[in-house]
């Protein structure tokens, strides 16, 4: 009886071991795990485009070469973010709080006295992005010309014809393509204002049948250049430290303006679609277009 109670008190205090263990170690593990969260926790989107002009009120446009900034800073629980740098230069920022997101941007000089936000100086430009987490930090060149666009068709495309678009005179990491493609769904419907868009790295790109289903027509296309990580799924962020993220930089739009009839067309529409009404919407639906292809936080 003596023995098996010994027995049993051996086992017993050998479980005990094996259990602390193996508590100890998924605690150590689980602090990995939260070490790694916390280093992951904050991701950044901070898009830079080179523009030769801005536009002060009620003035008009002044030219001075300068780079306008926008950002999106993910993460849960939201930090607070404290400075984010431009070239060692603070932006004057716009924040904007949502769930698990924050977005800023910064402001036009209010004067023609004032300098731009950012002046140009040079191709490269360091980020700096500080929060109550820490920062990260990354540097991105401005991409190189301005595209020159051609196509393979010029006058007409019929239904679920493939359109190739092809461009030159610019060196950048990948390509933003867009599409203005108004058409109508069913005979009698109103114009609709579609977008076609899409990312490469290359200098052309075959969309394929069924971008083009509808009758309407090809009004413009722009291509612009971009540095910066591909745009793709999974591909790696340039913006290191406590957290990570994507820095990108956009050149001048490459621009082609055309009337390329698709299918039976939509005669007298032409104007009801405005392209150049507003560039930084477009550029906001770019960008977020991007983030989409690579929003993973903690993926790297």
């Amino acid at each position: 009886m003596k023995n098996s109670i010994c027995m049993f008190l051996k086992k017993s205090t050998v479980m005990v071991a094996i259990l602390s263990s193996l508590f100890i170690s998924a605690c150590d593990s689980e602090d990995a795990e939260s070490k790694t969260e916390s280093k992951d926790s904050q991701r950044f989107y901070i898009f830079l485009d080179y523009q030769d002009s801005y536009w002060v009120y009620p003035t008009g446009s002044v030219k001075g070469p300068f780079t306008s900034v926008r950002g999106y800073l993910i993460a849960n629980p939201l930090p607070k973010v404290l400075d984010v740098q431009v070239n060692d230069t603070s932006v004057f920022n716009e924040y904007k709080y949502f769930p698990g997101q924050i977005i800023f941007s910064g402001y036009s000089p209010s004067s023609e006295e004032d300098d731009p936000l950012i002046r140009y100086t040079g191709p490269k430009h360091t980020v700096v992005a500080k929060t109550t987490f820490g920062e990260v930090r990354g540097e991105v060149d401005r991409p190189e010309g301005i595209p020159v666009i051609q196509v393979s068709e010029t006058e007409s495309l019929k239904l679920g014809e493939e359109l190739t678009i092809t461009w030159t005179k610019s060196k950048a990491d990948f390509y933003y393509v867009m599409i203005f493609y108004p058409n109508v769904v069913n005979p009698g419907d109103f114009l609709f204002p579609n977008v076609v868009d899409t990312v490469v790295s290359e200098q052309t790109v075959t969309l394929p049948k069924n971008f083009f289903p509808y009758d309407g027509y090809i009004s413009n296309i722009t291509v612009t250049p971009i540095n910066g990580p591909d745009g793709k799924v999974g591909s790696k962020g340039n913006l290191n430290g406590v957290g990570s993220g994507y820095l990108y930089y956009s050149g001048y739009n490459g621009y082609l303006g055309l009337r390329l009839t698709v299918g039976a067309g939509f005669p007298g529409a032409q104007n009801q679609y405005d392209f150049n009404k507003s560039e930084e919407k477009l550029n906001k639906v770019r960008n977020e277009k991007i983030m989409k292809l690579t929003k993973k936080i903690g993926s790297d």
